[in-house]
């Protein structure tokens, strides 16, 4: 019998504190934030503390036998052995019957780890595991001993497991999942589920009640995932939000899982892109520059065109919701967090994807999926706080599963030499602001702001070299005042993206140049000060054989799947990080600017009201997802927008 519950449950552990994330005019945005207190200021309990902050990669999206799904597939391995894998130790996935067990395990162990099962259906998986009166607080219980037992708490802080879980919210075929992360043990004595809670909104509401406002120490966060399932609704923000609800979206969710093995959510060729690199594990074989009115090339459904619009609702009310930093995540459904080397791919779903032929289908559940990507947090040490902290503040990065190591620092006169000294990280924090955070500012006599982004190649390991690097790009997003509507860039900023790198189908051998580290110090050449923008880098490696064309490589009997040879599935794959954004947000005298146009467009027309990027918007009692009266206001937006344009909604610049 499952119940709704309130109130918290201690297993140990410090008392964190909480109080405000950031500054903003508007008392309202004060909702709640974590912050440790004066101790996270000074030297912590691990070895490996370091001021100027470590990279850690872990992953924060992981389903074991206690999964509903994951245990229809055959999965065995429950959250005790989910953890132990992520630190290194072999487990056995599902394997069909006949058939020699398949084994899994890490090259490379992770750093950190979250179990986060499917809440819903907590109790009844393992069938016949949990039997007491409330079966569902039972599982609860040993998710989180599970986390306990794994997290290391000593001094060495080897490795750190949060306490964690999925919630699975639907509505009809559309998905709008959230994973819950909390920074300690002071937890919700029964974990929200979609049954309690059926929307984000409740959602949220709830864990602030419970969690943030309890008064226990109780810290969380909640980060949304497969946006590309969401028919548009992930990154819905209706028109009349409340500050309130803004408020307590952005303290909810500061970060957004942008790729795992079910698909890239970055952003798609045809969805107010042109972008090309956009169609790295696509999930949707659909092309949206010619079926632009499908859900699943809605706005609303990727990462990018929600940062966008972000800006859309901060300049009109002083909040952005969708203000929201970068990580990925496997999703895996074998109890195997971190397993993305694609040289030991074995598929992420138990039974359901377990032959190379399965998982060359184009007609299965799994269809084009491949391994989903690694969380990479800059902190000070490896302990549940600090890497909490780091996460509340975004300072992250997503990959696609490799481990390249990249640095995102944004100011106002960063040197042009920055590149080639050993300092680079320190005058980063001290004349910047890093990934995931705010420019400082800006300085009267500043024309631009400028940016520095350093990477290293994923080194690999002994057996598996990394992949050289080949360029860095950093994307930019605006909002233009005048007319309301958005825009993006991109600029290739260091490294080649000719360089004739190759590879070879048959052996997957990589040749070709390329480079094991790139940094550029690069100042925005089309900056307008009254323009609120984004920025984020993307680090981009030579190309490598896909999961696809590995698993038609392991094929030896003929005849292949027609997959291997029609150019229906990308053999190729150019594996990448990306970091959080870094905004920009107009001071009161460039405000001053945008009044005195406003007034002379105004004194001219009547300017168009800035309108809804989704075309998808949840409704009442219905399952139809795409509202036909938000399309025909987006269409008609784009349609007065476009003759403001000259340059058109997406650019690329070398």
């Amino acid at each position: 019998m499952r119940r709704k519950r309130a109130g918290t449950i201690a297993l140990g552990g410090l008392l964190s504190t909480l109080s405000c994330i950031g500054s903003s005019p508007n008392p309202v945005t004060a909702i709640v934030q974590s912050d440790p207190g004066p101790e996270a200021l000074k030297k912590g309990p691990c070895r490996a503390f370091n001021p100027d902050r470590n990279v850690y990669f872990g992953d924060l999206h992981v389903h074991t036998s206690y999964s509903f799904d994951a245990f229809a597939w055959g999965t065995r391995t429950d959250p005790a052995g989910a953890y132990a894998f992520a630190k290194g130790e072999p487990t056995t996935i599902g394997t069909e019957a006949g058939r020699p067990a398949r084994v899994a395990r890490l090259e490379r162990p992770l750093d950190f780890a979250a179990v986060t099962d499917h809440a819903e259906h907590f109790g009844e998986y393992p069938p016949g595991m949990f039997t007491g009166y409330d079966r569902a607080a039972d599982a609860w219980i040993h998710e989180q001993s599970a986390a306990e037992a794994a997290n290391d708490s000593s001094s060495e802080c080897t490795f750190t497991a949060f306490i964690g879980y999925e919630w699975t919210g639907n509505v009809g075929f559309a998905w709008w999942h959230r994973n819950v992360i909390f920074r300690n043990n002071h937890v919700p004595k029964l974990a929200v589920s979609p049954r309690e809670e059926p929307t984000p909104q409740g959602l949220w509401q709830a864990l602030r009640k419970i969690c943030l406002d309890g008064g226990t120490g109780c810290d969380v966060l909640a980060i949304p995932h497969n946006s590309n399932y969401s028919n548009g609704l992930m990154f819905h923000v209706p028109d009349d939000i409340s500050l309130i609800q803004a408020t307590l979206r952005a303290t909810m969710e500061p970060l957004v899982e942008v790729i795992q093995n079910k698909g890239n959510s970055e952003c798609k060729l045809g969805v107010e892109t042109n972008d090309p690199l956009c169609e790295m594990y696509q999930k949707f074989p659909i092309d949206c520059r010619v079926d632009s009115l499908n859900p699943q090339c809605s706005p609303g459904n990727f990462v990018r065109n929600a940062l966008k619009r972000g800006l859309q609702v901060e300049e009109r009310m002083g909040v952005n919701p969708l203000k929201l930093g970068f990580i990925s995540s496997t999703d895996t459904h074998n109890g195997t967090p971190g397993a993305t080397d694609e040289f030991a791919y074995q598929g992420q779903h138990g039974l359901f994807d377990a032959s190379p032929r399965v998982r060359l289908s184009k007609t299965e559940g799994t269809s084009y999926d491949a391994t989903g990507g690694l969380v990479a947090i800059w902190s000070e040490e490896n302990s549940r706080d600090a890497l909490f902290d780091a996460m509340r503040r975004r300072e992250t990065y997503a990959t696609s599963g490799t481990r390249p190591k990249l640095r995102f620092f944004g100011g106002w006169g960063f040197p042009e030499e920055l590149c080639g000294r050993n300092d680079l990280v320190k005058l980063g924090y001290e004349l910047g602001s890093p990934m995931g955070s705010d420019l400082t500012a800006r300085p009267e006599n500043a024309r631009a702001p400028s940016f520095v982004v350093a990477a290293l190649k994923d080194p690999g390991s002994v057996e598996h070299a990394g992949t050289p690097l080949q360029q860095i790009q950093i994307i930019k997003g605006w909002l233009d005042p005048d007319s309301g509507a958005t825009f993006e860039k991109i600029y290739s900023v260091a490294g080649d993206p000719d360089n004739d790198a190759r590879v070879d189908p048959d052996t997957c051998q990589i040749s070709g140049p390329g480079s094991d580290s790139l940094c550029a110090v690069w100042q925005d050449p089309d900056f307008d000060p009254r323009q609120r923008a984004f920025y984020y880098a993307r680090v981009l490696e030579n190309p490598t054989c896909s999961v696809f064309q590995r698993d038609c490589n392991l094929i030896r009997d003929v005849p292949r799947p027609a997959t291997c040879s029609d150019g229906s599935l990308a053999m190729t794959v150019q594996h990448r990080a990306w970091s959080s954004p870094i905004w920009y947000q107009p001071s009161d005298h460039d405000r001053a600017l945008q009044v005195r146009s406003l007034r002379r467009i105004f004194s001219k027309s009547q300017a168009p009201e800035p309108l809804p990027l989704d075309r998808a918007t949840p409704s009442s009692g219905s399952d139809d997802l795409v509202s036909d009266l938000a399309e025909r206001r987006r269409v008609a937006n784009i349609r007065r927008w476009k003759s403001d344009s000259t340059e058109g909604r997406s650019t690329t610049s070398r």
